[in-house]
């Protein structure tokens, strides 16, 4: 991975994603494929709930949100995991919602957007 000024948070960041507003956290699902799952803050202070590490290289960027129905939620959603996808190299990332699923393909760079219920079942 690339990525010099990487600030990482511990684990725990990401275990209590969205759980005040019932929204179910995916850091379980995560942890099945890896061990390391690091909260991600871009250079321009833009955050990515988790960025999970493993030791295949198969590195995985998750977003969480309720939905993409505002512009203002989807743009910075979308604007993180691409500063990020940037920063670290990677090609691809996921936005986790309540409902929506969708492909965003900006630029080199791939987001799926998922509904929570497909994102537990892979």
């Amino acid at each position: 991975m690339q990525g010099s000024n990487t600030i990482v948070k511990n684990q725990q960041s990401c275990c209590f994603m969205f759980s005040r507003n019932g929204i179910p956290c995916p850091f379980r699902s995560l942890r099945t494929n890896s061990n390391r799952i690091f909260y991600y803050s871009t250079r321009q202070g833009n955050e990515v709930n988790c960025i999970c590490i493993d030791d295949q290289d198969n590195n995985q960027l998750v977003q969480v949100c309720w939905d993409l129905d505002d512009e203002k939620t989807r743009c910075r959603e979308i604007k993180s995991l691409k500063q990020t996808m940037n920063e670290t190299g990677l090609k691809e990332g996921t936005i986790v919602t309540c409902a929506q699923e969708d492909h965003i393909q900006e630029e080199h760079l791939n987001i799926h957007v998922v509904p929570g219920w497909k994102f537990f079942l892979k």
